[in-house]
Parts: C-alpha cells; structure tokens; sequence
C-alpha cells in the first residue's frame, strides 16, 4: 500500500536537532499506527467463525462451576482452632453452592480437616516441595502425601 503523504515529514524552517528528533518521532508514531491499523484490520481472519460446535463448547464453558480456592498459611494455631474453621466450612458448602471449594491447609491439620471436609469439597497441602527425595529439610513431597 502507498504511504499516506500525510505522515511524510514536511519542510521547515527551523533546521535544528530539537525539531528533526520530534519530526522523526512522529513520523515513527504515524508509521507505527498505520501498520497496527493494517494488521489489526486482517486480524478479523483469525477470529472464531460462529459454529454448532463452537457454540456448543462456550456454552460447556459458562455451564461450568466456578472453583474457588484459599489457604489457610500459618493459620490456624491450634488443632482445636483448625478443626473448628473446618467445621465451619463443611458447613457452609451445600449441594447448591454456587462454587466448588478447595483449601490448602498446614501439614499437621491435613488428616483432620480431610475429615471433616469429606466430600464436600477439595483439600490439598501447602509448603509442598517438588523434589521426590534426597536432602531437603522440611521437605515433604507428593508422594509422601498421598502416602
């Protein structure tokens, strides 16, 4: 495509740095929007054509529920304090929810809030490390949880 004669640079008068660096900046500015322009007016190629499985899927997508998730960090104190959080959480979760719940819970409270929570909801374990053994203190890895 031809260049617009709009964003050629124009004769001045004033000949000095100041006025080529601002000249040329514009002229960097003005080339720069028209390719985006160029190239955001071909990017309508790449977008999802509405189909029946297209459809189909977005609807699938918008049907799902959403998955809400915290942890708990250095909280609770206490085994008495988790069991207690934990208890309220079960109980807060119904068949109607309008959510899925996950909580990621300190390694001593595992076992108990797992039944409590039961199958009301998910309960994974902070602070875990990735590696499967070897000399990492404090470690604890996937395997050695789902042991």
């Amino acid at each position: 495509p031809s260049i617009p004669t709009s964003i050629l640079p124009q004769k001045s008068t004033n000949d000095t740095n100041t006025t080529k660096a601002t000249t040329t900046k514009t002229i960097i500015m003005k080339l720069t929007l028209a390719t985006l322009s160029t190239l955001l007016a071909g990017a309508s190629a790449f977008a999802p054509q509405p189909t029946a499985q297209g459809t189909r899927i977005a609807s699938e997508l918008y049907e799902r529920k959403p998955f809400i998730t915290g942890n708990w960090k250095l909280n609770p104190k206490t085994k008495q304090e988790a069991i207690e959080l934990a208890t309220g959480i079960a109980d807060s979760i119904t068949a109607d929810s309008p959510a899925d719940v996950g909580i990621f819970v300190p390694f001593p409270f595992l076992d108990t809030v797992q039944g409590i929570i039961g199958d009301k909801g998910i309960v994974g374990a902070e602070m875990v490390t990735p590696e499967v053994a070897g000399a990492f203190t404090g470690g604890v890895s996937p395997s050695m949880l789902k042991s």
